[in-house]
């Protein structure tokens, strides 16, 4: 599974959670009495956060490397770039009298 794939489906559990927990509470005679099912609506919704973090913070780690990856090898190729440029031979002349 791809790491927008992962995104998604964590986003995904993040709105369904939220919206379970915005339906308990509206169904609950008083939103400062909380019932079981709020209790677990709200351990299910901190378990879908903390995923979608884990799932960002993954996102952001892969980019990293690649922005990495990428930064090391434009630098070998204008290293290797200058090098060639300063190793190209100087035009052949015959100085004839």
């Amino acid at each position: 599974m791809s790491d927008a794939d992962k995104i998604k489906e964590a986003f995904n559990s993040v709105l369904v959670a939220t919206a379970q927990l915005a339906r308990n509470l509206q169904e609950s005679a008083s939103p400062n009495v909380y019932p079981p099912v709020l209790g677990e609506a709200r351990v299910a919704l901190d378990k879908s956060l903390k995923s979608f973090h884990t799932a960002l913070d993954m996102t952001e780690i892969t980019l990293k490397q690649a922005r990495d990856t990428l930064q090391r090898d434009l630098n070998k190729l204008q290293k290797s770039k200058q090098q060639n440029s300063s190793a190209q031979p100087q035009p052949f002349t015959i100085d004839i009298e």
